[in-house]
C-alpha cells in the first residue's frame, strides 16, 4: 500500500480506479475504507485517492492535538506523491472541514468541492446532546462491540441501522475498519474539530463548483449547518436527504454517488 511521510509522520493511502483524480477525505475516527460505497461506485470512471487521516487507520498517530491545517497538509502531500496538480475534493464530516482548509489554503489544487454532513464552525457546529454523549464514550476506549454499537447509533438513522445491522457488522471485519484508534488519537482528532472555523472565509471559494449535502436525521452535524455553508457558497448545489443520518455516504450511497458524478462533470477539466 502506498504511503507518504510528512514531517516524520507516515500517512497511508489507497488508490483505486482510473480517470480524473478525486481526493476523498473521511471523518472522525474512520479510515479511508469508510468510502467503500464510493470506491465501488466511482472507480470505473475516476482515480480515487483515499488517505487515512493521521491518528487513524494505518497512518501514524503522533501526539496531539491535531489541526485542520495539519490534515490538509497531509492530504496535499498525497496529491504531491501521486503527481496530481489538482483534484475533485470530497469530504464528509471532519473530512469536509479538512477539504475546506485545503481549498482555502491552495485553491489551485481543487477542481470541485463536495462538503457532506459537515460544518464551517461557529455556534451551530455543536452536535446534539445524544451525539456528544456518544463522542465522550468513544473517547474512553470502548470494546470492539461497544464501538460498533456507538458508531452505528451515531452514523445512521435508527431504521437503517436496524435493517442493515448484520451487513454493517460484516463490513467491520475488514481489517482496515476493525483497527481501533487509541483514546489519545481520538482526542487529538476531536481537538482539530473544536478549533475549526472557516465560515467567514468560505466566500473566497465561491468560484468553485460545489456540492453541499446532508441528511435530515444527522445527530453529529445538525442539518442547519448546511444552510450556513450554502449562504457562504451561494452557487453550490444543496441537497438534503429525508430520513438519512450522518453517514450519508453509506446510508444514501447511490444518491451521493450520483450527486458526485454530476458535480465532477460540471467542473472545468
Amino acid at each position: 500500500m502506498p504511503e507518504v511521510s510528512r514531517g516524520g509522520v507516515r500517512i497511508h493511502y489507497e488508490v483505486a480506479g482510473h480517470g480524473q483524480p478525486v481526493l476523498l477525505l473521511m471523518g472522525l475516527g474512520v479510515p479511508a475504507r469508510g468510502w467503500l460505497p464510493q470506491i465501488e461506485g466511482l472507480q470505473s470512471g475516476y482515480r480515487l485517492l483515499l488517505p487515512d487521516n493521521r491518528g487513524c487507520g494505518q497512518s501514524d498517530a503522533p501526539p496531539g492535538p491535531y489541526s485542520m491545517s495539519q490534515f490538509a497538509d497531509d492530504a496535499r502531500a498525497v496529491l504531491d506523491a501521486e503527481g496530481v496538480a489538482s483534484a475533485h475534493v470530497v469530504g464528509i464530516s471532519m473530512g469536509g472541514m479538512i477539504a475546506q482548509r485545503l481549498a482555502l489554503d491552495t485553491p489551485q489544487r481543487v477542481r470541485s468541492l463536495a462538503l457532506l454532513a459537515t460544518h464551517a464552525g461557529g455556534p451551530t457546529a455543536i452536535p446534539t446532546a445524544k451525539a456528544l454523549t456518544i463522542f465522550r464514550r468513544l473517547g474512553t476506549g470502548p470494546t470492539a462491540q461497544e464501538r460498533f454499537d456507538l458508531m452505528g447509533e451515531l452514523l445512521y438513522s435508527p431504521a437503517f441501522f436496524r435493517q442493515h445491522r448484520e451487513t454493517l457488522r460484516h463490513s467491520m471485519r475488514d481489517p482496515a475498519l476493525a483497527r481501533q484508534m487509541t483514546p489519545a488519537a481520538w482526542r487529538a482528532q476531536v481537538s482539530a474539530i473544536t478549533g475549526h472555523l472557516t465560515l467567514h472565509q468560505l466566500g473566497r471559494l465561491a468560484h468553485l463548483p460545489a456540492l453541499i449535502a446532508t441528511g435530515t436525521d444527522d445527530l453529529a452535524v445538525r442539518p442547519i449547518n448546511s444552510r450556513f455553508l450554502g449562504a457562504a457558497l451561494p452557487r453550490a448545489r444543496r441537497v438534503q436527504w429525508a430520513g438519512v443520518g450522518h453517514g450519508c455516504n453509506v446510508e444514501a450511497a447511490e444518491q451521493v454517488n450520483e450527486e458526485l458524478r454530476r458535480l465532477f462533470v460540471s467542473a472545468p477539466t
